[in-house]
């Protein structure tokens, strides 16, 4: 978890969300790139982006890939590592390069950093344990590329 704090306030920026046993991990990543709810609480330190792209379409994202895992956790009894960045896509979208994503403020690009980071511990320790991982960033879309796991709330 990347936590950053600011008058006072501690700020979860990005986290990783797993299995507290290895051994329940699944062989799946899923990560939630843009579409976090942090935006006007963040404007002391981390300026809007000036290239926003889709926010609109991205709203609740992070609910509908815990609502994957969750899916996928009652279909398969296995857990996926669940990698969020809590920052609104007009602070950070993670899904760009560095540069673009973070547009040159410090904070976002160190969440940035994080988020990567921790997609690829996961995928380090999937890969310790099936040899393989798979990886899905659909950003919470009601079709996924994770075969039995469609979640058919008509988001």
């Amino acid at each position: 978890m990347f936590k950053y704090l600011h008058n006072g306030v501690n700020y979860t920026l990005t986290e990783l969300k797993g299995p507290s046993d290895p051994l329940d991990a699944a062989n799946l990543i899923i990560a939630a790139p843009p579409g976090g709810e942090l935006e006007d609480e963040v404007d002391g330190f981390i300026d809007d982006r000036t290239e926003v792209g889709m926010a609109a379409l991205l709203r609740r994202a992070i609910f509908k890939m815990q609502l994957l895992q969750t899916k996928y956790i009652l279909n398969y009894c296995k857990v996926p590592y669940l990698v969020i960045n809590h920052l609104h896509r007009s602070k950070l979208d993670a899904n760009r390069e560095i540069g673009e994503a973070a547009q040159g403020n410090a904070v976002a690009e160190t969440t940035w950093t994080h988020f990567h980071t921790f997609i690829n511990d996961a995928q380090l320790e999937v890969e310790s344990q099936y040899g393989t991982s798979t990886f899905d960033t659909s950003t919470g879309s009601s079709k996924t590329s994770i075969p039995g796991c469609q979640m058919g709330l008509g988001f």
